[in-house]
């Protein structure tokens, strides 16, 4: 670790130019005689030959080849990340109701000066409290539920994170009280509801003295059964004053239309009936917005397409009651909250722990519509600059001892392009046999536009997030200020949290319509351990051989126990009932209502 960035930097360009200058003296010509002799026509011949004996090999009894789905089995322990039981979620729903002071109303009921519940979910235990159950003998950890309530009785409604437990409720145990431990603004997981009057306001808010205001704009109604309406602006906007609770102090600020803004509404009725307003034209459904087959159908598209088979059934191993997973020597269990979607934890190989915990922390996108062709790749791109932005965070795997080496303060790291740099965390008690320190490297391999690097910081006791669905409501000092994490806090041989800003930038074409695809618009991060394993793992597979090979002939063959026989395959495409089909989860890109999963989709029991 002894060089700098730049000898890194000529190292690998060396490298590389070295490689560029013994490629061209390749001349596509076989060196040693007898494969020269092949190069002149017997190639072929041969391998014709050698797949033809193979064919013969294995044209006895075909193997027992059953395709099954995964093996079940057993987790070592409880999943306590796994969310909580249905038992759970109605004991805490319906203990909720009985206290008085939350002064709570069934949602279906309520109106917008009513208190209600908005998300009833298992808050995961702190990591102490984790790690000496799945590591010991130690109880598993008191279960306890992270409430979203949304309180509207008042003049300054606010939403309110509360944790309930312990579980399963016991009346006269059972406790609440506000949470505020995984948040930097301590006030007591209070953040203010800007939308209490009007559950459509979706658009981005801000505040400029006190004030309290809000952008709206005008969007074409989709004529057909097609959810297009992100589609379709019509490109004007207005500005609204929504300060307080009384719709009649509330006021118009300005209109805005290609690219001229009007401080009052008389200014722009002048201007547009006085011929000064040029007119865009407007956005309408048609065969562009649809998602329905068209054009001429192409080449074998009717033929079935390819289909992946294991023939000798799943490889992989799975306990669906506890979400616990075991593959080819990793293992992992897996979590879920509705803000941030899964996350995978006390991730293992070969029953030793990488990491503790990977998971999504906040997620962040904006479709830009007035820019420049100029405007640089890697800016900021929100509408009212919250904090943080997106970011994905992993903690390390294991706790380490503290040591008298070298210290290193927490803090964030520029990130270079392509890989030129990368970051080790070194566990500096532990060598392999071959004397080198071993550790968990981080490499990007996909994406780009990320405005921040890695931050890296001593774990916190209890855990700490790194955003809150509300950040964007409190200006300023927002319930989780990312920046507040990195204090100068040392980081030699502790238990630490890499923090990792992922991002991409795409540039919206033609073919995006009516849908940008997947494989357009990639970021992604890569886990590599360093000098972590003995040799590399991919020699422990049998799926490998060896051929000898001499005197322009095979020698020896060596399989390593893979299976060499051949299976007969009883392929059947798939009938799925489309008929029986009944809805889904809908994630609208616009309006995008996180409180309403189930738009649209009434026949969902």
């Amino acid at each position: 670790m002894g060089f700098s960035s730049l000898d890194r930097t000529l190292g690998l360009g060396a490298l590389l130019l070295l490689g560029c200058e013994v490629i061209p003296q390749v001349n596509g010509l076989p060196k040693t005689p007898w494969a020269k002799q092949r190069a002149k026509g017997q190639g072929r011949k041969a391998l014709s030959q050698a797949l033809g004996k193979r064919q013969l090999g294995n044209s006895s009894e075909p193997a027992n080849c059953v395709i099954r789905d995964a093996l079940d089995i057993e987790a070592p322990k409880e999943n306590i990340w796994g969310g909580l039981t249905n038992v759970e979620a109605a004991g805490v729903t319906q203990w909720l109701f009985a206290q008085p002071e939350l002064n709570l109303t069934l949602s279906d009921n309520a109106t917008s000066w009513d208190n209600t519940i908005v998300l009833v979910e298992l808050m995961a235990p702190n990591k102490t409290d984790a790690l000496a159950y799945i590591d010991g003998s130690a109880p598993a950890p008191p279960r306890y539920a992270h409430v979203l309530l949304d309180f509207r009785a008042s003049e300054s409604p606010e939403y309110q994170d509360i944790l309930v437990g312990p579980l399963p409720v016991v009346n006269g145990t059972t406790k609440w009280e506000r949470l505020e431990y995984p948040y930097t603004r301590k006030t007591e997981g209070r953040v203010r509801n800007l939308d209490a009057d009007d559950e459509a306001m979706q658009e981005w808010l801000y505040q400029e003295d006190g004030r309290v205001q809000r952008w709206d704009t005008f969007w074409s109604i989709p004529d057909s059964i097609f959810d297009v309406g992100s589609m379709m602006p019509m490109g004007l906007f207005f500005m609204s004053d929504v300060t307080g609770r009384d719709p009649s102090k509330w006021t118009v600020e300005g209109w805005y239309y290609n690219g001229i803004f009007y401080e009052t509404t008389q200014e722009f009725r002048t201007a547009y009936w006085s011929g000064q307003v040029e007119k865009l034209g407007g956005n309408f459904a048609g065969d562009w917005s649809a998602t329905d087959r068209q054009g001429e159908t192409l080449p074998l598209d009717t033929n079935a397409p390819p289909t992946a088979v294991a023939p000798q059934g799943a490889r992989y191993s799975v306990d669906a009651e506890r979400k616990y997973v075991e593959w080819m020597g990793w293992s992992f269990y897996v979590g879920f909250t509705r803000d941030t979607g899964m996350a995978l934890y006390d991730i293992r190989h070969k029953g030793q722990r990488i990491i503790y915990e990977l998971g999504l922390q906040e997620a962040l996108a904006r479709g830009a519509t007035r820019r420049s062709r100029t405007w640089p790749i890697s800016t900021r791109t929100t509408a009212s600059d919250p904090s943080p932005l997106s970011c994905s965070g992993a903690t390390t795997a294991r706790r380490l001892r503290d040591g008298d080496q070298e210290r290193l303060l927490d803090g964030r790291f520029d990130w270079s392009p392509n890989n030129q740099d990368q970051l080790f965390v070194l566990n500096q008690d532990v060598r392999n046999r071959h004397g080198e320190f071993r550790a968990y490297p981080r490499a990007a391999v996909r994406g780009g536009g990320a405005p921040d690097g890695p931050g890296l910081e001593r774990r916190q006791e209890g855990g700490r997030v790194g955003g809150q669905r509300h950040d964007a409501r409190t200006r300023g000092t927002p319930p989780v200020d990312f920046d507040a994490f990195f204090d100068g806090e040392g980081l030699n041989q502790t238990d630490l949290v890499l923090w990792l800003n992922l991002g991409m930038h795409h540039v919206p074409h033609t073919g995006d319509l009516p849908t940008t695809v997947f494989t357009t618009a990639h970021s992604g991060i890569q886990f590599m351990p360093a000098n972590y394993f003995e040799v590399g793992p991919n020699v422990e597979t049998v799926n490998s051989v060896r051929i000898n090979y001499g005197n322009g002939t095979t020698t020896d063959v060596f399989t390593f126990g893979a299976e060499t026989d051949t299976c007969g395959l009883d392929y059947e495409p798939t009938q799925v009932d489309l008929w029986a089909y009944k809805g889904d989860v809908v994630v609208r890109k616009f309006p995008y209502l996180p409180d309403e999963p189930y738009y649209e989709t009434d026949s969902i029991e």
